[in-house]
């Protein structure tokens, strides 16, 4: 299991306020779970905050991976967010 944590909040949505660097924090992002999800063919991504580890999924959100674009992904926090080959 991998866990990544960000210092700061990144608004993860088409916005006016979207800067290049949170672009390409997202886009590092991508590249860096894409052979992850060509090797295994799905991994879960859980966005939570700090201290809520424990808490159950409220739903779980299927995305193809060649679905996701940095302008335009949006993670749901407390979802469970499948991504597939």
């Amino acid at each position: 299991m991998l866990y990544l944590a960000a210092a700061n909040e990144i608004p993860l949505r088409n916005s006016p306020d979207m800067s290049v660097e949170e672009l390409l924090s997202i886009n590092s992002l991508l590249d860096l779970i894409r052979p992850l999800v060509r090797s295994s063919g799905e991994i879960q991504l859980y966005p939570i905050w700090d201290l809520e580890e424990d808490k159950p999924p409220k739903g779980t959100i299927e995305w193809p991976f060649e679905s996701l674009r940095a302008d335009t992904l949006f993670f749901h926090e407390q979802f469970l967010h499948r991504v597939c080959s």
